[in-house]
This record gives structure tokens, sequence and C-alpha cells, in this order.
């Protein structure tokens, strides 16, 4: 069975995790990190964007027919 080494790719060069020293690898942590909450945050801006979209249809649809209502005449 092969055993398989963790490798990190910068600027086109494949890197033994292994042979890191411990500051690159911590490097390496925080890019990966950064890089799942970077992720997460459009995760959570693409449901934001959607509920605005929608709340703002809704607050639209709302008025329309709010002004589509006959107004009673005055007497």
């Amino acid at each position: 069975m092969s055993e398989q080494t963790e490798k990190v790719n910068l600027n086109g060069v494949d890197y033994n995790v292994s042979d890191l020293t411990d500051e690159q690898r911590y490097f390496v942590n925080q890019v990966a990190d950064v890089r799942n909450q970077q992720a997460q945050l459009k995760f959570k801006l693409d449901q934001l964007v959607v509920a605005e979209n929608s709340f703002a249809k809704m607050l639209t649809d709302s008025i329309e027919k709010k002004d589509a209502e006959p107004v009673p005449e005055a007497k």
C-alpha cells in the first residue's frame, strides 16, 4: 500500500508539506483557513442576497396590491 504525502502547490510547484518548516506549515494552514472562511462568507452572502431580493419583491408586491385596491369615494 502506498503512503500519500500531503502536498501544497505554490506558484505551480508542488512541495511536500513534511519538508516544510514549522513556520511554513503554519502559513499553509493559515492560507487554507482563510480560503475556507472566504468560501463560507460567500455562501452566507449568497443567502443574504437571495433573502434581500425576496423581501424587496414581497414589499413591491404588497405596495402594488395596495395601489391596485379601489379607493373609497368620499361622500
